[in-house]
């Protein structure tokens, strides 16, 4: 995988600022020139508490499919999220749709 996540790139995607400072904090000076998705990566943010699911829909396609086939769990924790918030909404609106 060869995508990368700075602070510019989190800042351009109008990420938090406790999330973009943390970010700072858990990357120190390669925040600023671009950090490398890798597995090793993902877990030094997970365990420094980012907001992954967030940050995962910014991935390009490409890392996503790359992320699913070799059954990152970042992935299946972002479905399950997406399926509580689905069950959730549909529950608050009794199915109907607000708009």
């Amino acid at each position: 995988m060869s995508f990368s996540i700075s602070t510019s790139f989190l800042e351009k995607h109008n990420a938090c600022s406790d999330n973009i400072e943390l970010f700072r904090q858990t990357f120190a000076d390669a925040a600023e020139t671009g950090v490398e998705v890798t597995k090793e990566n993902w877990k030094l943010a997970k365990d420094a508490g980012l907001y992954l699911l967030w940050l995962f829909r910014l991935l390009p396609d490409v890392e996503r499919e790359e992320w699913q086939a070799i059954g990152h769990s970042a992935y299946s924790e972002y479905q399950k999220v997406l399926r509580v918030e689905a069950l959730a909404y549909h529950e608050a609106t009794k199915g109907n749709f607000i708009g």
